[in-house]
């Protein structure tokens, strides 16, 4: 559940005027995950439930840095032009957060496609 709060819109003019704004929650570690899988009574082991996640990491950057979009019953993502500026990758990504996925967003730029075939990102190399 999100949980936020109402403040005073202080960008406005108008008195009655408010924004939400989310209130922190609790952060979970990629092992504190592993634990909490594990507690459901998992037939995995601690080793082998952490290799499973780190393997989908893996995977999910992988496809990411190829240009992929993913569509998974947690997220969905995609990549879109923003702009170019000087190294500067003009593709963003909602997991910028995640130096994994970071790297996998600055890899895309000019890089393969899904198809198997590469491109500059240019009209002329499609």
């Amino acid at each position: 559940m999100l949980k936020y709060a109402l403040r005073e819109n202080l960008l406005t003019p108008e008195p009655d005027d408010y924004m939400a704004q989310t209130v922190d929650a609790r952060s979970y570690s990629g092992e504190e995950i592993v634990e909490l899988m594990l507690k459901r009574g998992s037939t995995l082991t601690k080793a082998d439930a952490a290799a499973a996640v780190e393997l989908y990491n893996t995977v999910c950057a992988e496809l990411i840095a190829d240009g992929c979009n993913l569509n998974t019953p947690l997220m969905n993502t995609s990549l879109s032009v923003t702009g170019c500026q000087p190294l500067l990758p003009p593709i963003s990504s909602l997991l910028s957060t995640n130096p994994r996925f970071r790297l996998a967003g600055r890899a895309a730029c000019g890089a393969g496609s899904c198809d198997g075939q590469s491109g500059s990102g240019s009209p002329e190399s499609s």
